[in-house]
């Protein structure tokens, strides 16, 4: 009998970004700041993880860890994302027989831009910013 393939399924979640207030000391007012989150328990993507790990038998990650694109400049922190979306991607080609990517938001952005250098089985690009 021939074995199953093995395709993990990649979704790339979009970037959330949270104002914060923070009591500044010196000028005795709150300033804002960033924190950036791709927090997947609060938006679909676990749901979808479970559908297609139950009913189509696929590994299934979400990469939800990106570097925070704030504490770079704007150019700067597409190689941080693309060299992190590359890294982790390679672990995944070498334990399957393919790759989908499914890229929501920015996640979405960085998985459009990954594509025009690198070649996985399948995309599926979900409201790109």
């Amino acid at each position: 009998p021939r074995q199953k393939r093995r395709c993990y399924v990649v979704i790339v979640p979009a970037s959330e970004t949270y104002l914060k207030f923070h009591y500044n000391r010196d000028t005795q007012k709150p300033r804002e700041t960033h924190t950036f989150s791709a927090d997947s328990d609060r938006i679909w993507y676990c749901w979808l993880k479970d559908i297609l790990e139950k009913e189509s038998n696929l590994s299934v990650s979400i990469l939800n860890e990106f570097p925070n694109p704030y504490e770079s400049n704007s150019k700067r922190w597409e190689r941080i994302w693309m060299e992190f979306l590359h890294q982790n991607l390679i672990k995944f080609k070498s334990n399957s027989d393919s790759v989908i990517l499914i890229g929501h938001g920015s996640g979405a952005d960085a998985v459009l831009r990954y594509l025009e250098e690198h070649s996985v089985d399948g995309a599926v690009i979900i409201c790109a910013s």
